[in-house]
């Protein structure tokens, strides 16, 4: 092996150390760039080129079915802090200046932190916060178990805030923390505060240099021009939860966006969602701003238009309240009187369309307050204001089922028209058992049966038919089947019978006995009001049973074009039942007619100057009082709405007439209501 010679070792010595230096200096400017001067850098590259900002575009308003205001943008300013014009402020100065500013002037800011001050120099997570605590102990990255005190040393330390008194750390730390939360970056202005006064306007921009970054938008504020009206329909608006954010992100929603939170203001979301705008903003080398362009501008969501009519549906909540305190004070403390009654429900339907003029729910709250009020509301489990009983009520229907048994007997002819059955006040056929009436009534037809509400007269309807038969008829009537209504309804309506009791894996089976109780609204029947109504006007109307609905049309923003059709134009029809005999109907319509006028409402109904059909209904509610209901519709003889009513531990279902009288005279404009009327054109 031949030896190297000294000349060559001296060349690979050089050359290594030439090597060694190259990537020596390479590795010293690596560690200058990142390590040294890193944070300088990374400054200076936030400070050049452009950035893109959205712009919001204003929510689409709601209106009633005449065009009145019920929801719409009033023009106000809020708060948000820019990175764009972040220079070198003092964020957590900026901070505590704002909060000062807001609570001397009273006003609110965006306070999110779960935590707060438990009175003995300490902290402590608040009350039904869970979710946010969670998401905070992850985000500070400490154990499950951390507690108020742990999670605020860490944000002490992260957001710097160990020389300020705890009282404006606590503060400086709520702000840092949730634009932590919510991004904050050039793309993603933080909103401090959503609405400022003129004065609290006036004192940040005549002080400008003490507030650097911050920008007072102009923006549109969500108002109810009559605020506790249809509330649970309309609905509300609100700041996008962690969860919706994560499940719409990829269409196109910002953590800092707002959404329909329930009723029409969530079914109509992406109707009623305008389109972001967007602005570019170059920043110089200095970071300074030297251009803003908008290059698209935002556009605004478009209006919805209810069938709603707001001062038919100021009568009917009124009709509910007043109809309530009648039934309890009425019953002078007997609950099987009606002394408990808890609530109630309305809902007013045109039969040719299926649109709902007026859908009510007692007790109610107030939209303008809601947030305020949402503690008070939630922990009331006897009210329940906040669940609208009108479509996620479930109630058995007792005696107003009996209209759709008389149909499917006559059309199966189980009972013959003109045929009269007899009621000796205990049905025979099951004897021992005895199932009974509430009357003696002899021998009487399908309208006599319908007029005094027999039971037996509807026992042996039913045990003629037999339950599967019985079913398929209210299934086409819309018993127990969903309404498809926009804002949603309960998914736990109840047909009862044979499929419903092996669907949920009962081990009762199905007997005669089921059948019959069934048939006058008990067994395991349960339905919402929405279906009811839709049942009833599929009765008025001969027929035809149409999609209750609660959006009229829809227009643009301005309300000069309409983007959808007028749906009363063309109705959506769930079901046809036309193939059943007129005469039928006719029969029906009679005995509801004779329910009204010779029944246990007749004292109130009778004399009604619109001739009126209808049946009451009187049903157990398995625990309290027995619930009571009225489902009319009206005129008799040329149908336009129908009207249910149901008192919740009401007593009794006559109970209920109050509420419709003062509904049918606010709809066809007698008595009170024509005079008010007049009143009103003669000041014109």
């Amino acid at each position: 092996m031949s030896k190297r010679s000294p000349g060559n070792t001296t060349r690979w010595i050089a050359l290594v150390l030439i090597i060694a230096l190259f990537y020596g200096a390479w590795a010293c400017k690596l560690y200058e760039m990142q390590i040294l001067r890193g944070s300088d850098y990374l400054h200076s590259a936030g400070k050049t080129g452009t950035r893109q900002v959205d712009l919001e575009a204003a929510r689409g308003e709601i209106l009633d079915c005449n065009g009145k205001e019920l929801v719409v943008n009033t023009i106000g300013r809020k708060i948000v802090f820019d990175k764009a014009y972040m220079r070198d402020a003092n964020l957590n100065e900026v901070i505590l200046r704002l909060v000062r500013l807001m609570e001397k002037n009273g006003e609110a800011w965006r306070d999110l932190l779960p935590i707060e001050p438990d009175g003995q120099g300490g902290y402590r997570f608040e009350e039904g916060r869970e979710s946010a605590v969670q998401s905070m102990i992850q985000s500070c990255r400490l154990q499950p178990y951390a507690t108020a005190q742990n999670c605020m040393d860490a944000l002490t330390e992260l957001y710097e805030c160990g020389s300020y008194a705890p009282e404006d750390a606590l503060k400086i730390i709520s702000v840092r923390n949730q634009m932590r939360a919510e991004d904050y970056s050039f793309q993603y202005p933080y909103t401090f505060a959503a609405s400022v006064s003129d004065e609290t306007v006036a004192v940040i921009m005549e002080n400008h240099a003490d507030f650097g970054f911050v920008s007072l938008v102009t923006t549109t504020d969500r108002a109810y021009v009559q605020d506790d009206l249809a509330a649970h329909v309309i609905g509300l608006s609100g700041p996008i939860s962690a969860e919706q954010y994560a499940r719409l992100k990829n269409e196109g929603y910002k953590i800092t966006d707002r959404i329909g939170l329930f009723g029409i203001e969530s079914a109509m979301e992406s109707t009623l969602r305008g389109v972001s705008g967007t602005r570019e903003i170059t920043i110089g080398s200095d970071g300074a701003v030297t251009d803003v362009s908008t290059l698209a501008e935002p556009q605004a969501g478009n209006t919805v238009m209810l069938t709603i009519d707001s001062d038919l549906q100021r009568v009917v909540q009124e009709a509910l309240a007043e109809n309530v305190a009648w039934v309890k004070e009425n019953a002078k403390g007997n609950e099987s009187e009606g002394a408990a009654c808890s609530g109630a429900a309305a809902v007013v339907m045109d039969v040719h369309t299926g649109a709902v003029l007026a859908m009510a729910s007692y007790p109610t709250f107030n939209l303008s307050t809601y947030n305020e009020d949402l503690g008070i509301l939630s922990a009331d489990a006897v009210g329940t204001p906040l669940v609208n009983r009108a479509v996620s009520g479930l109630y058995p229907p007792g005696s107003v089922m009996k209209p759709a048994v008389a149909l499917a007997s006559l059309n199966e002819g189980g009972v013959a028209l003109g045929e009269r059955i007899n009621c000796t006040r205990i049905y025979q056929r099951f004897l021992p058992s005895k199932f009974r009436c509430l009357g003696h009534h002899g021998l009487i037809d399908v309208k006599h049966g319908l007029r005094v509400s027999c039971n037996i007269f509807f026992y042996e309807a039913a045990y003629r038919l037999g339950i599967d038969t019985m079913n398929a008829y209210c299934r086409r009537l819309g018993l127990g089947e969903k309404t498809g209504i926009e804002i949603g309804e309960s998914g736990r309506s109840v047909l009862a019978g044979r499929a419903q009791r092996e669907s949920i894996g009962s081990a009762l089976g199905w007997y005669p006995g089921d059948t019959i109780q069934a048939a006058i609204g008990q067994s395991d029947n349960l339905f919402t009001p929405i279906q009811l109504a839709s049942y009833i006007s599929t009765i008025a109307n001969g027929g035809i049973r149409y999609q209750p609905h609660l959006v009229k049309q829809v227009v643009n923003y301005n309300r000069t074009e309409a983007v959808t059709q007028d749906r009363a134009l063309s109705p959506t029809v769930l079901a046809d039942l036309r193939d059943i005999d007129a005469k039928y109907f006719k029969e029906v319509q009679a005995g509801m007619r004779m329910a009204i006028t010779g029944g246990s409402v007749a004292s109130v109904l009778s004399n009604y100057p619109i001739p009126l059909a209808g049946k009451t209904g009187t049903a157990q509610a398995g625990q309290g009082a027995d619930h009571g209901l009225l489902a009319t519709y009206a005129p008799y003889d040329d149908p336009e709405i129908c009207v249910v009513v149901v008192l919740e531990h009401g007593g009794h279902g006559y109970s209920a007439a109050r509420s419709v009288k003062t509904i049918m005279d606010a709809y066809f404009k007698l008595g009170d209501f024509a005079e008010s009327e007049d009143t009103t054109e003669a000041q014109i």
